[in-house]
């Protein structure tokens, strides 16, 4: 978690000490770790992170979120909320019940598993975990919260992060192709080739976060402050 947390902030991932990662732990069923809610990511190591239901979380946000997730996902290990630039410009297309356009062989990551919350304000009533679980449904990895951001899911800390910053990339090649103007003649990718490619990405060889080992090594190589590593 803590290497999750260190790479949004090398990739612009994070928001001063705002959105959340978190991970479940092997043997424990009614809780979580989770962000802290009081540090920049930058600066986060294995000891900041605090059991979600505890009264040293900071951040309502956070519980409310990926309470609402995990609590009704048994196959979601842990989850990435993140406001990137671009996947807020997704966020915030109007019209279409299902805005994101795939223009790159990324979609195939992403073809029909991604779900949509609509806003319903600041996420720190529980209210609204009802509808955040009623959403994300049983086989989405990816919910897209509109006017908001996004959560990504994994089976690991790792494929969540991955899967986020593949999201990213799908977003911010809609974004481009968008403030180019060519929304109405840029060629999506088909769905046929999609679903064939959605597959592809089932593959272990190809599977979000088969890339984390790799990330893992350029965080400490690279990223500072230096702090052992579990």
């Amino acid at each position: 978690m803590a290497h999750a947390h260190r790479l949004c902030a090398a990739y612009g991932f994070d928001e001063l000490t705002w959105n959340h990662i978190s991970a479940r732990v092997d043997g424990i069923e009614d809780d979580f770790l989770i962000t802290p809610g009081n540090r920049h990511f930058s600066m986060i190591t294995p000891d900041d992170m605090v059991w979600a239901h505890s009264p040293d979380l900071q951040n309502i946000t956070a519980n409310v979120i990926h309470d609402a997730i995990l609590g009704s996902r048994s196959d979601i290990k842990a989850l990435v909320h993140a406001h990137t630039r671009a996947v807020v410009f997704v966020a915030n297309l109007p019209g279409d019940d299902d805005p994101l356009r795939f223009y790159t062989q990324d979609g195939g990551g992403f073809y029909g598993k991604v779900a949509y919350h609509d806003f319903e304000g600041v996420a720190n009533d529980h209210e609204e975990q009802k509808n955040i679980r009623a959403n994300m449904g049983s086989t989405a990895h990816t919910l897209i919260m509109r006017n908001h951001g996004a959560v990504t899911a994994g089976a690991s800390v790792g494929e969540a992060w991955v899967r986020m910053f593949y999201l990213d990339r799908v977003c911010q090649a809609q974004m481009d192709i968008f403030h180019a103007g060519l929304a109405n003649t840029a060629k999506t990718v088909e769905d046929s080739v999609l679903k064939e490619m959605s597959v592809v990405y089932e593959d272990p060889a190809f599977r979000h976060g088969v890339e984390w080992e790799a990330m893992v090594e350029y965080a400490n190589a690279s990223l500072g402050p230096r702090t052992p590593w579990g």
